[in-house]
């Protein structure tokens, strides 16, 4: 979920259909370019290495074969493509992928009867050839060595972030989403308090974040979502955790916590 940064247990929901026959629809935005075969390990949560940061991930250490079915999203890394109670995936193409779109993976049953009742497809405008493109070119980094090595250089910046922000939050009353992917949130209940926190950031250290705030999320869950990518580095995510730990202290959450 967008919110959270979590997975859904797609392996007991599937299981589940099975038992009463159901089918299930599988959305694969955020999945997309960042899990598939090769990330399962990061599907659950592990601590940062100490050689994570300390060797560079060569592009030319990776093989073809780790990075085949990399990045095509969660039922790909639990190898779940395949399940006989999966009625379809959608991958968009408007997040992982930087472009615009999305598709539906199914059977050809299922294929055909969207192109021949699916209201929003059939009265809809096809993608010109510049955004199809696009998307080809997208998909071939995905599952080649450079998305493997850029996925692997996210995973190492999360587990970094994570690492050094469980530390900081520790004596405070903000909790840390447990999420393993690129969406991290820190829950700070109060909308008001969470806009402060974020303007702080900015004012303070030119770091823009973005508060979710009631009623986007429950009364009470409001919180600060924090994106990592590719293009950041060690220095940079260590720069903003040094910011939210000082921030937190000018606003007297951890002092307060600490009383």
């Amino acid at each position: 979920y967008s919110m959270d940064g979590d997975v859904a247990p797609l392996t007991s929901i599937l299981n589940l259909a099975a038992k009463f026959g159901a089918k299930v629809v599988v959305d694969e935005a955020h999945g997309l370019a960042i899990y598939g075969r090769s990330i399962k390990e990061d599907l659950m949560d592990s601590p940062v290495s100490s050689q994570d940061f300390s060797q560079k991930c060569s592009r030319r250490s990776m093989t073809i074969r780790r990075c085949k079915y990399g990045g095509t999203g969660v039922l790909a890394a639990l190898e779940l493509e395949n399940h006989k109670n999966l009625l379809a995936s959608v991958h968009t193409f408007g997040k992982g992928a930087g472009c615009h779109g999305a598709v539906v993976c199914g059977s050809s049953v299922l294929r055909a009867y969207l192109w021949n009742y699916a209201r929003p497809f059939v009265y809809s405008t096809a993608l010109p050839m510049h955004s199809l493109v696009a998307i080809r070119t997208s998909y071939e980094t995905i599952i080649g060595l450079e998305g493997e090595y850029l996925r692997q250089k996210t995973f190492k910046l999360v587990r970094l972030f994570r690492s050094i922000v469980s530390k900081v939050l520790s004596s405070t009353e903000i909790k840390l989403c447990p999420s393993t992917s690129p969406i991290q949130a820190l829950i700070v209940p109060g909308n008001n308090i969470c806009v402060d926190l974020c303007q702080k950031m900015f004012d303070g250290y030119q770091i823009r974040l973005y508060p979710i705030r009631a009623p986007t999320v429950p009364a009470g869950q409001e919180r600060v979502r924090i994106i990592l990518h590719a293009h950041n580095t060690p220095d940079q995510v260590r720069y903003l955790c040094d910011g939210l730990s000082n921030t937190l202290k000018e606003t007297g959450f951890i002092a307060r916590a600490r009383l």
